[in-house]
C-alpha cells in the first residue's frame, strides 16, 4: 500500500453507527410481523437466513425505532461470534434486529455498502477489530472501538474497482445457488400435481393424456379413484405411514482422525427450506453425539424441528444427534422420498410430535414415522424419482460449487481490498 495513503476512522464515514436491541419480555415475538435480525442470522459467507428471522409487532418495532434497519445498511455481529458482516437488501425489509449486531449505515458519496462489508470481512480488519474485542460473560467488541477502525480513503470509482472481481464471484455464487432454488421450485411442483393433486389421473378420467407424460409413464397411473381413511385416492394406491419409505440411519461414531475424509456437518450448517447444503466444517470440529452418512442421504433436522432444516447430503460426512439421517428403502426413489420429507405438512406433524417444550426434538419411533401417507405403487415413485434425477443433482451439488467459489472468494479478498490485485 502506497506511503501517500490517507486513513480515517470508520465513524466519519457513516451516518449512523449503532447497535440492535432486544425486545422486553412483555413485548416478546409474534407469529408474523416485522422481521427480527439476530447475529446467527449471518452465516459465515455472509448471506441472510431467513429461517432464523424471529418476528416482532408493529408496535415493538416503533418503540426500537433506534434499530430499524435500512437498506444498504451494513450488519457487523459485535457479541458472542464476532466479525460476521453482511448487507440488508430490500428483501429482507421491514427489519429490526437485536443488540448482538451492529448497524453501520455508510454515507453513500463516501463508501459504497459492498465495498465496506469486503473491507471488514478482509483479514486485515478482523484481526484489527477482534484484537479489541472485551471478553466478559461473553465477548463484546465496543461501537466506540468499530467506529475507530482505519479506513483508507477512496474515490467510489476505486471502491467499485477493488469490488469488481468480487462482485462477479458473487454473482456466480449466486447464480449457482438460484439454479438449486429454481430446480427445488420445479420438483416440489410435480410432487404436488403427481401425489397431491394428482393430476395424472385427472386427466385419464378425463380422457386425456397427462400433460408433459409420455404414454410409458402415463400408463402406469390409473383413471379413477376409491375412498380412503385420507380421501379419495387414485385406485390401486394405499394409505401407508412413512416408514414405508423411509429408513432412518444410526451409524454412531466417535471423534477422531478416522473421520478425516468426512466433513462434519451440524444442525447449524443446514439452511431453513433449502434443500442444498452449502456449509460444513472440518471433521475436527466433530465432538460428540456423532452420527455418520453417506453421499445422497438425506439429512433432516429434527432439534426444533419448525426450522424445516432439510437437505440431501453432497458427500459421505458426519453430523449429530440433533438431525436424522434417512435413506430411501428403495434407493431408485430418492426423489419421490426427498419430496416427501420436505413437504410442509410432514413438518408440522414433526413438529407437533416432539418432545419438549423449551427446545422440542422430533422422534422417528411413535412419532414421525407413523405418519399416513397416501403410498403410490413403487413403479410410480421411481419414474418420478428418475424423471427429477437432474434437477436433483443440481441441488445437491450446487452447494459444492458455490463453497468452492466462496473459497477462491475469500482467497482474493485481501488482496483485493489491499490494492494488490487490480482489476480495470
Amino acid at each position: 500500500m502506497s506511503n501517500e495513503s490517507k486513513f480515517v476512522p470508520l465513524k466519519s464515514l457513516a451516518h449512523v453507527i449503532t447497535k440492535g436491541t432486544t425486545p422486553t419480555k412483555e413485548q416478546g415475538y409474534t407469529d408474523d410481523g416485522i422481521n427480527f435480525i439476530r447475529a446467527l442470522s449471518i452465516d459465515k459467507n455472509g448471506q441472510l437466513d431467513e429461517g432464523t428471522f424471529l418476528k416482532i409487532s408493529d408496535e415493538t418495532n416503533a418503540d426500537l425505532k433506534r434499530s430499524i434497519v435500512q437498506e444498504g445498511d451494513v450488519l457487523f455481529t459485535i457479541a458472542g461470534v464476532i466479525g460476521r458482516v453482511t448487507v440488508v437488501e430490500k428483501k429482507h425489509l421491514p427489519a429490526n434486529l437485536n443488540q448482538a449486531l451492529a448497524i453501520i449505515r455508510p454515507k453513500k458519496d463516501k463508501i459504497s455498502s459492498r465495498y465496506l462489508a469486503n473491507l471488514l470481512r478482509s483479514h486485515d480488519a478482523q484481526f484489527y477489530l477482534k484484537s479489541r474485542v472485551v471478553e466478559s460473560v461473553q465477548a463484546n467488541l465496543s461501537l466506540t472501538e468499530l467506529g475507530r477502525f482505519p479506513v483508507e480513503v477512496l474515490s467510489l470509482e476505486m471502491q467499485n474497482n477493488r469490488n469488481k472481481m468480487l462482485e462477479l464471484i458473487e454473482d456466480k455464487i449466486s447464480s449457482e445457488l438460484k439454479t438449486s432454488d429454481i430446480s427445488e421450485t420445479l420438483i416440489s411442483s410435480l410432487f404436488r400435481s403427481w401425489f397431491i393433486d394428482f393430476d395424472p389421473v385427472k386427466a385419464k378420467a378425463a380422457g386425456k393424456l397427462p400433460y408433459g407424460m409420455d404414454e410409458e409413464t402415463a400408463a402406469l397411473f390409473s383413471d379413477s379413484f376409491e375412498d380412503s381413511e385420507l380421501g379419495p385416492i387414485p385406485t390401486g394406491w394405499t394409505v401407508g405411514i412413512m416408514e414405508d419409505v423411509l429408513s432412518r440411519k444410526q451409524d454412531s461414531t466417535t471423534p477422531g482422525k478416522h473421520l478425516s475424509k468426512r466433513c462434519y456437518v451440524p444442525i447449524d450448517n443446514i439452511d431453513s427450506k433449502s434443500l442444498t447444503l452449502n456449509k460444513w466444517q472440518s471433521y475436527e470440529d466433530a465432538a460428540s453425539s456423532l452420527i455418520l452418512f453417506s453421499k445422497n442421504d438425506l439429512l433432516f433436522g429434527a432439534m426444533r424441528p419448525y426450522f424445516h432444516k432439510v437437505a440431501v447430503a453432497p458427500f459421505d460426512g458426519i453430523t449429530r444427534s440433533t438431525c436424522f439421517v434417512f435413506t430411501p428403502k428403495v434407493p431408485e426413489t430418492l426423489g419421490f422420498s426427498l419430496c416427501l420429507l420436505n413437504l410442509d405438512s410432514t413438518i408440522r406433524y414433526s413438529t407437533d410430535s416432539s418432545l419438549g417444550s423449551t427446545m422440542p426434538y422430533a422422534i422417528w419411533e411413535n412419532g414421525l414415522a407413523r405418519l399416513k401417507i397416501v403410498l403410490p405403487p413403487s413403479q410410480i415413485m421411481v419414474a418420478f424419482s428418475e424423471l427429477i434425477s437432474p434437477l436433483i443433482e443440481k441441488i445437491r451439488d450446487g452447494g459444492l460449487s458455490a463453497r468452492s467459489l466462496s473459497s477462491t472468494r475469500d482467497a482474493l479478498l485481501p488482496r483485493l481490498m489491499s490494492g494488490e490485485i487490480s482489476v480495470s
